[in-house]
C-alpha cells in the first residue's frame, strides 16, 4: 500500500510539472530580479477574468509538455490579471498598479485592448516583443523563439525604426507584425515607407519577390499610394510572381472604384446616358480597369433597385459580365440568381450560365443556381443532373450530420424539374 501511495504521489507530481510553471507570490520587482539572476527572459500572460480565449489557453496550451519544456528553460513566466473583481485575493490586488501600467504602455495599441496578450522582456527588464490572441502549443513555441531572436523582436525593430537605424529589408517584418497586433497607423507608416523609398527603387532582378508582392498588396489601397502607379505599369511582371494573372488588376479596379467612382456617383440619380459618359471618361483615364470600375458601380446601383426596375439591372448585368471576363470581382452566384428569377431573355440566360460555369462546383448553392438557369434556358436533362448533385452535396454537408437530408428547397426544385413544372 505504501509503495502504491508513493507511485501515485510521484505520478501526480510529474503531471503537475508538465506545462509552463508560472511563478507565484512574487512582485514585479522580484520577477525582474529573478530573471536577471537566472539570465532568463520574462514571459507575461496578460489575461482578464471574463476572457474566454484566456481560459482556453489555460486548459489547452499552457499545460502542454513541449510548451512547458521550452518556456521553463528560457523564461520566467508570470500570469497578470488585467481587470479587477471583488473576489481578487491579496496577491492579485498587489499587482493592480503594475497591471494598469503594463496595459497602458504595452497592451493597448491605437486605443484598443485585446486578450490574451503576451509580453516578453529581456533579462534586464526591457520590453522586446508582444503578441496576442488564442494560440495553440506549436504557435506559442514559435512566438517564444521569435521573442528570443533580436533580429525579429517587435520592440527591438520598432526602436531601430524610430532611430532611423532599421535596415530596409527588416521593415516588412515590422510592418506586418504591427498590422497583426492591431497598430494600423504604425503598420501604414512603415509599409508605405518601405514601398515608396525602397521597393519601388529596386532593380527588376530584386524587385519581383514574394515578400515585395505582399508588401505592395497590403500597402496599396488608394489611387494616390505610391504602389498604384507602379501596379498599372508593371502588372504582368508582378502577377507572374503572385501566381495569379488577375490579382493586381482586380485590386486596381477596386482602388479606382472605392476612391473615385463611388464618391462621384454615390446617392445620385444617373441616367443611362450619364453612366455612358462616366464610363467613357474613366476608360480614357485608366483603360479597361476604369471601365470595369464604372460598370461594377452601375450594376451595384441597379442591384439595389432591381424590384422596381429589373430592365436596368439586366442591362447593367450584360454590360458588366460581357466586359469583365477573368477580371470579375463580384459574387457571380448572387448576380446570376436575380437573372434566373426575373429574366425571360434567352441571350442573358445563356450569359448567366456562361458566367456560372466556372463556379458551379463551389457548393450546393452554386449547383442549384446553375441548374435553375439551365432549366429555364431549356437544357432540362443537364439541369436535373446538376440539381441532383446539389441535393447530394447538401446532404453530406457538416450542418446536416443528424438528418443527412438536403435543403428541402433543393429537393422540391428537383421534383418540379422531373415533373416539367416551372421552378421560378
Amino acid at each position: 500500500m505504501a509503495m502504491l501511495f508513493l507511485v501515485l504521489t510521484i505520478s501526480i507530481s510529474k503531471a503537475q510539472e508538465k506545462g509552463i510553471q508560472f511563478v507565484q507570490n512574487l512582485s514585479w520587482q522580484q520577477v525582474l530580479e529573478k530573471a536577471k539572476a537566472e539570465n532568463k527572459y520574462i514571459f507575461i500572460d496578460c489575461f482578464a477574468t471574463w476572457c474566454g480565449p484566456c481560459k482556453e489557453m489555460d486548459r489547452s496550451t499552457y499545460p502542454d509538455e513541449k510548451v512547458g519544456d521550452f518556456f521553463n528553460a528560457h523564461f520566467i513566466s508570470v500570469k497578470v490579471q488585467m481587470d479587477s473583481s471583488k473576489n481578487d485575493v491579496a496577491q492579485i490586488r498587489s499587482w493592480y498598479a503594475d497591471a494598469r501600467r503594463l496595459q497602458r504602455q504595452y497592451v493597448m495599441l491605437d486605443g484598443a485592448v485585446a486578450y490574451p496578450a503576451f509580453l516578453f522582456f529581456s533579462p534586464e527588464g526591457k520590453i522586446v516583443d508582444r503578441f496576442q490572441g488564442l494560440l495553440d502549443p506549436q504557435t506559442l513555441i514559435s512566438i517564444g523563439r521569435e521573442a528570443l531572436d533580436f533580429t525579429v523582436q517587435y520592440y527591438t525593430l520598432l526602436e531601430k525604426y524610430r532611430n532611423k537605424e532599421l535596415a530596409d529589408t527588416s521593415k516588412p517584418t515590422l510592418a506586418i507584425r504591427a498590422k497583426l497586433l492591431g497598430s494600423q497607423m504604425l503598420a501604414d507608416s512603415v509599409g508605405y515607407d518601405y514601398v515608396a523609398n525602397y521597393l519601388l527603387k529596386l532593380p527588376p532582378v530584386k524587385l519581383y519577390t514574394r515578400v515585395n508582392w505582399i508588401m505592395l498588396d497590403k500597402f496599396t489601397r488608394k489611387r494616390t499610394d505610391p504602389g498604384f502607379a507602379f501596379m498599372l505599369k508593371h502588372a504582368n511582371e508582378i502577377n507572374q510572381t503572385a501566381n495569379d494573372a488577375y490579382y493586381f488588376p482586380k485590386k486596381q479596379v477596386m482602388i479606382i472604384l472605392n476612391n473615385e467612382v463611388i464618391p462621384e456617383t454615390k446617392e445620385k440619380k444617373i441616367s443611362s446616358i450619364g453612366w455612358n459618359k462616366i464610363e467613357r471618361r474613366y476608360t480614357m483615364k485608366y483603360g479597361q480597369l476604369g471601365k470595369l470600375a464604372v460598370l461594377q458601380q452601375r450594376l451595384a446601383f441597379a442591384f439595389g433597385k432591381v424590384d422596381k426596375d429589373y430592365s436596368a439591372y439586366e442591362a447593367a448585368y450584360m454590360l458588366y459580365f460581357n466586359s469583365a471576363g477573368s477580371l470579375n470581382v463580384l459574387h457571380v452566384n448572387n448576380c446570376a440568381w436575380i437573372i434566373f428569377q426575373h429574366s425571360q431573355n434567352p441571350k442573358i440566360l445563356e450569359l448567366a450560365i456562361k458566367m456560372m460555369a466556372p463556379h458551379k462546383n463551389e457548393d450546393a448553392e452554386a449547383m442549384d443556381t446553375y441548374a435553375n438557369l439551365l432549366y429555364k434556358a431549356g437544357h432540362k436533362n443537364e439541369a436535373m443532373e446538376w440539381e441532383k448533385k446539389a441535393v447530394e452535396i447538401d446532404s453530406g454537408h457538416p450542418s446536416n450530420t443528424i438528418t443527412h437530408q438536403a435543403d428541402p428547397a433543393y429537393r422540391a426544385t428537383l421534383q418540379k424539374m422531373q415533373k416539367g413544372e416551372k421552378t421560378w
